[in-house]
């Protein structure tokens, strides 16, 4: 399991509207050992425009409700101008659309802003250990979402071990 790097900290971008928000984070990432807070932004025009010109971030902690280009329509340009970044979403909305949406896109994981700083620290490892991190809420819509809905064939049918690491995520 790889942990994070004292020596090398994990560079972390963040994207998010809320000053007071957006403040917080990068105190709490800059407490934590192994990560640094090298650029916060409150919109992914700023992001976008910065990325083009400078190294980029090992992470990029988005929230999808963002003025002028959304987080969800940020995904995708942020993969395409970074595409060693990975993008985990920070947000208050739970909901399926925006979920899949941002998953579909890209991200690497997708937590909500009620998440307390341990856990997004936990993500980071969980992302560099080749994980999705997932808030408990979001696995378990998740799992609901899949167990309901038929697979077309056979070869889309999760095993009794896939659907047993869903129903641990979800718990």
């Amino acid at each position: 399991m790889i942990k994070l790097d004292t020596e090398k900290p994990q560079s972390v971008w963040i994207v998010e509207d809320n000053r007071a928000y957006r403040e917080s984070i990068e105190f709490a990432i800059e407490v934590e050992q192994g990560l640094v807070c090298t650029d916060a932004f409150h919109s992914a025009e700023k992001a976008l425009e910065r990325l083009s010109s400078a190294v980029a971030p090992d992470f990029i902690l988005l929230d999808i409700d963002l003025p002028g280009i959304s987080g969800l329509e940020a995904i995708p340009l942020f993969r395409e101008a970074s595409s060693e970044s990975h993008i985990i979403v920070l947000t208050q909305f739970d909901d399926r659309p925006r979920v899949f949406q941002a998953i579909g896109a890209g991200a690497s994981g997708y937590l909500l802003k009620s998440s307390p700083v341990s856990e997004i620290r936990r993500a980071v490892i969980e992302v560099l250990n080749g994980g999705a991190p997932l808030n408990s809420r979001i696995a378990k819509m998740m799992l609901t979402t899949f167990t309901r809905v038929p697979p077309e064939s056979d070869s889309e049918k999760l095993t009794a071990r896939e659907l047993e690491v869903l129903n641990l995520l979800g718990e």
